[in-house]
């Protein structure tokens, strides 16, 4: 699944979430900008700050440029796609300058298995010299999927460099929300967490969309 909503962010990069409070931090958050954003302009995002980074789940910068975020890559696409090839991945990484890039978008959904993932991941994105992500997940609570599959991935990935684990969440509430970073946190105690896709799913109304977003990245951020 994509997040559709850009006005809030939908990105929090985090050196780590416990269940306790920890200090507020700065610069964690970011927007996925998915090619449906053709018309708007990513710098409104960045004007106060507090957003600092932008995704598309691709290995390009989107048409309306980056503004004043930073791009960073994403090979969302296993094992390669044409619009972001496997193959020409070192190349745009260094040619646009990342300094992080995220890797492939919800395998556990897809049906992949953790080692061809682990295969996959030691050959094309562990070389990369940046700060890295491992495989973003479902928060399914499904056998084998979700935590599940990263728990799977992790131990089939044993001695892969990674800077972050990468969690997607989809739910009714923000107690859900909370539980859901809480356990991650709990399950992999000595993994930071980011989590690109978070929101309500339907009927949640727009306003309700809102209270969640402030919740949840107030949460995310700190006291």
């Amino acid at each position: 699944m994509r997040a559709v909503i850009v006005a809030v962010t939908a990105l929090s990069l985090a050196s780590g979430v416990s269940a306790s409070p920890a200090p507020r931090a700065t610069g964690k958050r970011g927007a996925t900008w998915t090619w449906f954003n053709t018309n708007l302009n990513p710098s409104l995002l960045g004007a106060n700050g507090q957003v600092k980074y932008m995704y598309n789940y691709e290995t390009y910068q989107p048409a309306t440029g980056k503004g004043n975020l930073e791009f960073i890559g994403m090979q969302g696409c296993y094992p390669s796609c044409d619009s972001s090839p496997v193959n020409d991945l070192a190349n745009r990484a260094s040619q646009q300058g990342w300094t992080k890039v995220f890797s492939a978008n919800e395998p556990d959904l897809q049906g992949k298995s953790p080692g061809e993932l682990a295969n996959w991941y030691r050959q094309y994105i562990e070389p990369l010299a940046i700060q890295k992500a491992y495989p973003a997940v479902t928060s399914s609570t499904d056998s084998g999927k979700g935590l599940d599959w990263l728990a799977q991935f992790i131990s089939a990935c044993s001695g892969c460099y990674h800077d972050w684990i990468n969690l997607h969440w989809y739910g009714s509430n923000f107690a859900q929300f909370q539980s859901h970073i809480q356990n991650a946190h709990s399950r992999f105690p000595n993994e930071r967490i980011i989590v690109t896709e978070y929101a309500l799913v339907a009927p949640a109304s727009a306003d309700q969309q809102n209270a969640f977003f402030k919740q949840a990245v107030a949460f995310l951020d700190g006291p």
